[in-house]
């Protein structure tokens, strides 16, 4: 590993996401997580599933998961350190531009498929 004097986005994400769990620590506030897609589609009873292409995804309207609820919060900050070394890979390989990421849309709510690091990723960039 070379010594790279800014610290990367993935550190950044962690700090934030240290503070954050803090702050809520201290305020006794309960951190939402990730919405799983799972309990809004038991919820809501219903699940049709239609493929509508690629289209712009406003990031603000991503607020859940298809399967990585452990591993982001719900600001799509990382929990754990493990996760370093794909958001490496992932942010090196895409330096400026990511492809398409996949999701599933209930109203105008998104949930990743595929593509949790590159939300987190863009989220940081942002």
């Amino acid at each position: 590993m070379s010594w790279d004097p800014l610290p990367s986005t993935f550190e950044k994400a962690r700090r934030r996401e240290a503070y954050g769990r803090f702050a809520r620590i201290v305020t006794g506030t309960h951190d939402r997580g990730l919405l799983p897609f799972d309990e809004v589609k038991d919820r809501l009873r219903f699940f049709e599933q239609t493929y509508i292409g690629i289209r712009p995804v406003p990031i603000k309207a991503i607020v859940g998961t298809a399967g990585r609820s452990n591993d982001f919060d719900r600001n799509f900050l990382p929990l754990r350190p493990d996760l370093r070394e794909r958001w490496t890979r992932v942010e090196r390989t895409f330096p400026e531009t990511f492809p398409p990421i996949v999701v599933y849309k209930v109203a105008d709510s998104y949930f990743v498929v595929d593509g949790h690091h590159r939300v987190a990723i863009s989220k940081q960039r942002k």
